[in-house]
């Protein structure tokens, strides 16, 4: 609803989901009919004064903004939340910003602020906090950021070459990392002492698909360990890669490891085929996806997921894992505020008996801060946990009441299956803890936090830890640093930390644990620890612990792990029960239907008794060691000091609780989570969702941004950035207009050739008018789209490179075009058409048809009979067929390996509606099969030409487009 000024005055999106949807229009009563309803207030000037949220009528959230003059904007959240100002100058920057203990300028309340400089252009030069730590950033007359210096990181300095691209960085240790770049901008290389030192990792473009990216490697020891893509689809998706591990390295060598990737056409994966490796089977994995395109269900070598069901505001409502013991993850939700209410992990062993594992409710405050988990389980003990917090939101108390009652107190009586007490306290304008205190019974353990002087080198990292128990004599575990804030010495042990500021080594005592990082900064390789050897390839781990290789597979559905494979003595197919941060507390053996607990604290200490557990994840679900480190994303985290032993790579300059960057989520990790180790999450917070688990999709590859600097050496600041003529943020209408115009223009002219080499090549099936109007305006968009990127890229900027960069996207959007009307023979005649324009243009669309054209299953993955393949897959699932997308006749016909066609990239399991819709459309005749059937029409296309068609086929049935 709108107010007079057409200004949104009310939002009720979500009401009466038990209503079923009809003809007739639903109009509520009374507001008490509606779940959810938000609701602003404007002032005279049209700004907004007041966000109410309401719940069946009842107001349960207001977030109140004052504007004091024009320089100033007070805004008071709900009670649990941090009310802040903002101070800002003429030129509209934000001078300072301040945060609020209690009410905003009440007598005595502790504010924490931090404060802003910018020079002439309006980038930010300086930062200070309220303790006098400053943080600095300084520009040459071209804008580029050349030096920065931080409390933590120390002093960093930037080089350019004369196109502007980044050439060197030199961090506070002395460290130079130099950079080179193709004619595109695409950075090629990092070495190590500059633009001609030692290659640390190397990138390589084109020589599989113009544009993309072909390899990365990273070098160690004179040894290249190399992630390579095998290739790309018409739409320059990725269908597989490579990981190999050279011969000679420390742990898994000459170990290669490929997986590849199918798609749907809305770019969805259709299936991921993952190798056998370490005692794991290879497996072909395929999520299943409703009408919305939301997953409903992921099979492979098991059925991890099935029955996967939304809420009427599509949310995750439940998780079904089938087998011999069943399991499923019911997700209930807040009627107002939709943030996450319980988890219901339920189990079924065989017969109709239900076991309730585990119901876990979450109350929060106003402000969506979670300050209680009750925990029920059937046979055993409740587990209730309690949460205090000060006027930041860090975390003060927790505790386990026997009674379950959280408004007694900390110091009531403790119980539950895993009991415990922990009480914190941050000093708030650092953001340091400064104490942690634990209770075993009676006797309490105090540790005390030393930091260095405000104002000096590392404010924020721990100096000293002094534990005192009961009245025993006090311990006291010493911390060192080098120059860029990386922990160096931690309570007996020495950390090292390679070039590019990632940890390198721990040694403890006689034992030294290494790790080695992928080119983009991901964990690949650990060895020489107590833990043995591991190989991290995304999804998969694989490990060797004294000649005894063993693999864990997680399973990843609708965004929740929901099973882990693991190989070797104890191993077994597990069902996950994540909380909303991700770290499992619960996992069930599927053969035994066997169930393990472990508990933890907010922060990921073990509480009560440690349990062993299959697999080496712990916190977050995220690789553990035996070191005491937590690998999180791009850092480690120590659970004991509630820190990361490095700075955070990235800053966010308008957080103040973020200036310290060592801290981990906040201090409130109930709430928070920082998977990435590259800023803390915010997502609980603002929908009460999970969340996301720091991961690399097996077999990504990602390129290195163009001009960038790399390896987690990245500035830290995050400053404005000047306008530059080619950004398409600052084009105005004119230029926009401009592009637009060109790209019909090259648009029509692309699509018209194509349309006219396609005719000649089908006997007229192009030269439908709808299919016109699809190839001009997938032209229209592909060039507009390379216009766009063109433009963006680094480098001098002519017109016939405008040109044909547009011609080169004209060419593919007109392949898409025509493609994507379930035509896919026709792309390559598109792309012969497109060449005759120009043998540049014409490169992007051949690569395309010829990827079509070129698709072949891998034959040692099929069966020479469709019962060895239905043997060996198992059933398709209730009400299903296998459908052969490349039908069984074709082996006769087309000449196709019987291992071509059972295979299990070419069974799809469909309703069997489905499977009887497609073979009568195959025995129908149109004007463009020659006189023929759609399966004669066939005969004789090469079988990624056949394997494309039936995809199509498919799609266009399950949308209803065939019946």
């Amino acid at each position: 609803m709108c107010s007079s000024r057409c200004r949104i005055r009310r939002n009720q999106a979500y009401f009466a989901p038990a209503v079923t949807p009809g003809t007739t229009l639903f109009v509520p009563a009374a507001l008490s009919q509606i779940e959810t309803r938000s609701e602003s207030l404007f002032d005279g000037a049209g700004r907004e004064t007041a966000k109410l949220l309401r719940s069946f009528g009842a107001e349960i959230r207001r977030t109140s903004t004052v504007y004091q003059g024009d320089d100033r904007v007070d805004v008071t959240p709900p009670s649990g939340g941090i009310p802040t100002s903002t101070f800002t100058d003429a030129w509209g920057q934000v001078t300072r910003k301040t945060e609020w203990m209690g009410a905003i300028d009440g007598a005595g309340v502790e504010q924490v602020s931090l404060q802003y400089q910018y020079n002439g252009r309006g980038q930010m030069t300086g930062m200070t906090d309220d303790d006098g730590n400053a943080w600095t950033w300084t520009f040459d007359q071209r804008g580029r950021q050349t030096a920065t210096a931080d409390p933590d990181a120390g002093a960093k300095t930037y080089t350019y070459d004369d196109l502007g691209w980044l050439q060197t960085t030199t961090d506070a240790r002395g460290i130079t990392l130099g950079y080179t770049y193709d004619a595109l901008g695409r950075r090629t290389t990092e070495r190590s002492g500059g633009t001609t030192g030692t290659v640390l990792a190397s990138w390589a473009y084109d020589s599989l698909t113009k544009g993309q990216l072909t390899s990365s490697s990273r070098f160690s020891g004179g040894l290249e360990y190399k992630t390579r893509i095998t290739g790309y689809d018409n739409a320059y998706r990725p269908t597989g890669s490579t990981v190999s591990i050279p011969t000679g390295a420390p742990a898994f060598a000459g170990t290669t490891y490929t997986t590849s990737t199918y798609y749907n056409a809305d770019g969805s994966v259709a299936a991921t085929v993952v190798p056998a490796a370490a005692g794991l089977p290879g497996e072909e994995l395929y999520p299943s996806y409703d009408g919305f395109g939301r997953q409903t269900g992921l099979s492979g070598a098991a059925g991890y997921a099935s029955g996967i069901v939304y809420t009427a505001a599509s949310e995750l409502g439940q998780i079904v894992r089938p087998g011999t013991t069943w399991s499923a993850l019911t997700f209930g939700y807040d009627a107002g505020t939709r943030q996450l209410a319980s988890l219901d992990e339920t189990t079924r062993r065989g017969g109709t008996t239900f076991t309730q594992e585990a119901l876990r409710k979450y109350t929060r405050n106003a402000a969506g801060i979670i300050t209680k988990v009750a925990t029920t389980s059937d046979g055993q003990p409740s587990d209730t946990q309690c949460f205090r917090y000060d006027g930041l939101q860090a975390l003060t108390d927790a505790w386990t009441p026997s009674s379950g009652d959280c408004s007694t107190g900390p110091t009531a009586t403790l119980g539950g299956a895993a009991s415990y007490r922990g009480a914190f306290t941050v000093d708030p304008d650092t953001g340091n803890r400064t104490s942690a205190t634990t209770w075993s019974g009676q006797v309490a353990t105090v540790s005390s936090y030393g930091y260095p002087a405000a104002g000096g080198p590392r404010p924020h990292g721990v100096s000293s830890v002094t534990r005192t128990t009961g009245t025993g004599s006090p311990t006291v575990a010493s911390y060192g640093y080098d120059a860029a804030g990386g922990m160096t010495a931690r309570d007996g042990q020495t950390l090292t930390y390679d070039e590019a500021g990632r940890l390198a080594t721990v040694v403890a005592g006689s034992v030294t644990e290494k790790s080695l990082y992928t080119a983009d900064g991901t964990l690949l390789l650990r060895w020489g620890g107590a833990d043995g050897a591991s190989l991290f390839l995304g999804d998969t781990v694989l490990r060797d612990k004294g000649g005894v290789k063993t693999g864990i597979r997680t399973y990843t559905a609708a965004g929740i792990q929901v099973a882990e494979r693991v190989s070797g003595t104890g191993g077994g197919l597990f069902w996950l029960s994540p909380d909303p941060v991700g770290t499992v507390g619960l996992e069930i053996n599927v053969a035994t239907g066997a169930v393990t607990r472990r508990f933890m604290d907010p922060f990921g200490n073990t509480r009560g008794t440690a349990t062993a557990w299959s697999s080496l994840f712990g916190y977050l679900n995220a690789p553990a060691s035996s070191t005491g480190l937590t690998q999180l994303g791009a850092r480690a985290y120590d659970a004991g000091l509630g820190k990361f032993v490095s700075v955070d790579p990235l800053l966010d300059t308008g957080e103040p609780r973020h200036a310290n960057a060592y801290t981990y989520a906040y201090h409130s990790p109930l709430s928070y989570s920082d998977p990435t180790g590259l800023l803390s999450n915010r997502m609980m917070i603002d929908d009460g969702k999970y969340a996301p688990k720091a991961t690399t999709k097996t077999g990504t590859v990602k390129p290195p941004a163009a001009g960038s600097g790399g390896g987690g050496s990245a500035p830290k600041a995050q400053p404005k950035q000047q306008p530059q003529w080619w950004n398409p943020t600052t084009w105005g209408a004119d230029t926009w207009k401009a592009i637009g115009t060109i790209a019909v223009g090259v648009a029509a002219v692309a699509a018209t050739v194509a349309i006219g080499a396609c005719v000649v090549a089908t006997a007229g099936i192009c030269a439908a008018v709808g299919l016109a109007i699809g190839a001009v305006a997938m032209a229209t968009v592909g060039a507009t789209a390379a216009a766009v990127t063109y433009q963006l890229s680094d480098g001098p900027k002519t017109a016939e490179g405008a040109f044909l960069a547009q011609l080169n996207g004209a060419a593919g959007g007109a392949a898409g075009g025509i493609a994507g009307a379930a035509l896919a023979p026709a792309a390559s005649a598109v792309s012969k058409g497109i060449a005759a324009l120009s043998p540049k243009a014409g490169a992007a669309s051949s690569a395309a048809a010829g990827a079509i054209e070129a698709v072949q299953p891998n034959v040692a993955q099929g069966y020479g009979s469709f019962g060895a393949a239905k043997r060996a897959l198992g059933s398709p699932g209730p009400g299903n067929v296998y459908d052969h997308v490349v039908e069984q006749s074709q082996i006769a016909r087309s000449g196709f390996a019987p291992q071509m066609i059972h295979n299990p990239v070419n069974m799809k399991p469909v309703p069997a509606q489905v499977n009887q819709i497609k073979a009568n459309y195959y025995s129908r005749k149109f004007d463009w099969t020659n006189g023929g059937t759609v399966r004669d029409w066939l005969t004789g296309q090469p079988y990624g030409v056949q394997h494309e068609f039936g995809l199509r086929v498919l799609e266009d049935i399950l949308v209803g487009a065939i019946r």
